[in-house]
């Protein structure tokens, strides 16, 4: 028995997260198109992908996956590793790293955690007050509706803002928001969605993103900052994901100075 990824059974904030779904790699289709992006062209190194071990949601997608892989040349042994696929906000995908897996050692002399390869970048606070000093910004939040009573405040990576609606007894994952400088979408969700809509919201442009005229994601810009709005797990309808937005936009964003 071997640990090949230290990681949770709940899609925890900023953590590695078993695949709970079905380990062959051909059957996990936006796992498989962002290694074939990240792999072609790739030159020096011979990756062929096993199974699908896990994921964790950055301000990105990252997954890992078991492969052997060996140098091309003639002859050449093949090896164990757990490659690590980044997907980008525009959908391009990158290989940032490979971890060689020696199935012969003991699991304590060659287990190599999570934690020693890519430091959390998820830091959680008791108050929005305490984001202005981390982030330079703060933000007010629409309220809270049952049966998300419970909010999870986040600064990721010191320059942006998630606030996570749960239920009380953090079964349930309702929605979140995110706020940060510039212009990039900062949703994390790299899914392709089967409807695409831009919405007018006064002089913003909101993209909405989704299926069946449920809407999972909600992006726009605005006064040199970025929001999303993310209702993966709940889809929403259009009426109330905008009903959200349009608090945002009204009555939060301001600089700290």
């Amino acid at each position: 028995m071997k640990q090949l990824l230290d990681a949770n059974d709940k899609n925890m904030e900023g953590g590695w997260s078993y695949n709970q779904g079905d380990v062959v790699f051909d059957k996990n289709e936006d796992v498989k198109r962002a290694f074939d992006k990240a792999t072609d062209g790739l030159v020096g190194s011979d990756y062929e992908p096993i199974f699908y071990i896990g994921s964790q949601v950055k301000t990105g997608n990252n997954y890992a996956i078991f492969c052997s892989v060996a140098p091309v040349v003639p002859d050449a042994e093949k090896n164990f590793c757990i490659a690590y696929i980044s997907v980008n906000f525009d959908g391009s995908a990158e290989l940032t790293d490979d971890v060689e897996v020696d199935l012969t050692a003991e699991d304590e002399n060659s287990k190599e955690t999570t934690e020693e390869q890519i430091p959390n970048p998820f830091t959680e606070v008791s108050t929005l007050a305490e984001t202005r000093a981390m982030t330079g910004f703060e933000m007010e939040i629409p309220d809270t509706e049952k049966p998300y009573t419970k909010i999870v405040i986040t600064v990721i990576d010191g320059n942006m803002i998630e606030v996570a609606y749960i239920t009380e007894d953090d079964a349930d994952r309702g929605y979140y928001i995110r706020k940060a400088e510039g212009a990039e979408n900062v949703s994390g969700d790299a899914n392709e969605y089967a409807q695409t809509e831009i919405e007018q919201v006064g002089d913003t442009d909101v993209t909405l993103k989704g299926e069946d005229s449920s809407w999972s994601v909600a992006a726009w810009s605005s006064d040199g900052y970025t929001y999303a709005i993310g209702c993966q797990n709940h889809p929403m309808t259009k009426e109330q994901i905008l009903k959200r937005e349009q608090f945002l936009g009204h009555l939060i964003f301001y600089k700290w100075r």
